[in-house]
């Protein structure tokens, strides 16, 4: 079995009893990305309250942007001239 580390959080919904965030592992592609529940990822709370932090002052600005949208579900990685595979 491998075990992943959460690279970034991209979006945060709340479901029945709990919330969720949508992961981007590291070293998986954006196509791997999936929806977790916070107490399955809350060895990872400093990237949880990064991204809460995040988002709480995007409210403060009245900035939307792409919190209140969808992630986009990609077909696969972009690929650049060089082969390499996208990531931030």
């Amino acid at each position: 079995m491998r075990f992943y580390f959460v690279h970034y959080l991209m979006d945060r919904k709340n479901s029945v009893g709990e919330r969720e965030y949508y992961v981007k592992w590291n070293e998986l592609t954006y196509e791997e990305c999936t929806w977790e529940n916070e107490s399955d990822i809350s060895a990872f709370q400093p990237e949880i309250e990064r991204f809460n932090e995040i988002q709480s002052r995007r409210k403060k600005s009245g900035d939307k942007g792409k919190a209140t949208r969808e992630p986009r579900q990609f077909k696969e990685s972009p690929t650049f001239p060089s082969g390499g595979m996208c990531y931030e």
